[in-house]
């Protein structure tokens, strides 16, 4: 261990973290040597806290009510209309705010800050119906312009993903096609980025779409904790049953190096969760997962770490 480490000084990540919290938030206190808490303004403000493990900052709010009569596939929708980081994630059967973002090197950690804490801001007005929570800029896929009076300047995506170490296949203006690292079994990233740079890489995932009532409610569960395993990409759903995916989305231009985050992360959660969500198809196996779900979470279950750290290859 460093000097430096040991001293008892503040590590250089340490006080970047600090630094962009303050600039974001209200009310920011120190909770231990790499972890924060803070408030976010919403109409009425709520508590996030922050950790930074290793090259990490890990955000999340309390777990939030949400009724059980209004199942949990609402909330991959709402992952769905974040423009950023931002996703719902379940802790120990119950849903809460959550994003993670790469602290190294070549990353703006204040921009990416800045958008997880509006994706914050956004969810929370959802969830509490507020009427006046539209659709923000970049939500949804990014809108491609197929047409107009001058040609658009050539994308640099394809140069950064090579840079993180990823071929690239172009599929359309500003749509790539990445291979996932997934041994096994194939599984792609479709790469889309708008005129003014958000980005949206996704993986779809192959689900019918006669899911049954128990396999819907299981496979909600399933990704919802995906969420709260794989750092930065999120499950989240369309507007039609049984529609998934896995997704990392970028407000504002990326680097290479959140790319590879970004790709290696969406290979993991394809690892991970994909084989089982096309599992839950069948019914028996849907209401065995709920009973053991169920089971686990009145026990007082405990909330198992995100192990599953996305690192590019």
């Amino acid at each position: 261990m460093s000097e430096l480490a040991t001293s008892g000084a503040r590590l250089p990540g340490e006080a970047v973290v600090e630094q962009a919290l303050r600039k974001q938030a209200l009310a920011v206190t120190r909770q231990g040597r790499t972890r924060w808490r803070f408030a976010l303004a919403n109409g009425r403000s709520f508590a996030v806290s922050a950790r930074l493990a290793a090259d990490w900052l890990l955000l999340q709010s309390a777990p939030f009510d949400w009724p059980a009569a209004a199942g949990l596939w609402p909330l991959l929708q709402l992952d769905a209309r974040l423009a950023g980081p931002g996703k719902v994630a379940l802790a120990s059967g119950r849903p809460r705010l959550a994003a993670e973002l790469p602290v190294e090197e070549g990353v703006d950690l204040g921009v990416r800050l800045a958008e997880a804490c509006a994706d914050f801001r956004r969810a929370a007005a959802i969830l509490e119906g507020e009427t006046g929570a539209g659709e923000p800029a970049g939500s949804g896929a990014p809108e491609v312009a197929t047409e107009g009076p001058a040609a658009p300047e050539p994308s640099a995506l394809p140069r950064l993903l090579g840079e993180a170490g990823w071929s690239a296949g172009e599929r359309a203006p500003r749509r790539w096609a990445v291979d996932l690292d997934t041994p096994g079994s194939f599984h792609q990233a479709l790469v889309e980025e708008d005129a003014a740079g958000s980005v949206r890489l996704a993986a779809e995932l192959a689900v019918t779409p006669a899911l049954g009532a128990a396999g819907l409610r299981a496979l909600a569960w399933l990704l919802l904790e995906a969420n709260g395993c794989v750092r930065l990409a999120r499950a989240a759903a369309g507007e039609q049953a049984a529609s998934a995916r896995f997704e990392v989305r970028f407000a504002s231009p990326p680097v290479a190096e959140e790319l590879g985050h970004a790709l290696a992360s969406l290979s993991v959660a394809c690892r991970d969760f994909a084989r089982e969500a096309r599992a839950l198809a069948s019914e028996e196996v849907a209401g065995v997962y709920l009973a053991l779900r169920n089971g686990a979470t009145e026990a007082g279950g405990k909330e198992q770490p995100a192990t599953n750290r996305a690192r590019a290859r």
